[in-house]
């Protein structure tokens, strides 16, 4: 397997998708490739930085605002 191979399966990997044989095919190659398994980490790191972006919490009171804004403009329609 090729690093251009090993990244085209990537999500496929991550996603446990990969068939018995090309999983351990693909981990062969990150056992001796370390520029895959640097890009593999930095992968997962930006999946977690954009799901923990996504779970932003907005104060209470911003969240009332917004909710009763909402409300307004909702019965304007």
């Amino acid at each position: 397997m090729t690093c251009q191979d090993a990244i085209q399966r990537l999500v496929e990997y991550l996603d446990g998708e990969l068939s018995a044989a090309t999983l351990a095919e693909f981990e062969a190659h990150l056992a001796r490739c370390s520029p895959c398994r640097v890009y593999l980490a930095t992968y997962r790191r930006t999946n977690e930085l954009v799901v923990k972006a996504h779970q932003v919490q907005l104060p209470e009171r911003l969240r009332i605002k917004l909710r009763d804004l909402l409300e307004v403009r909702r019965g304007r329609c």
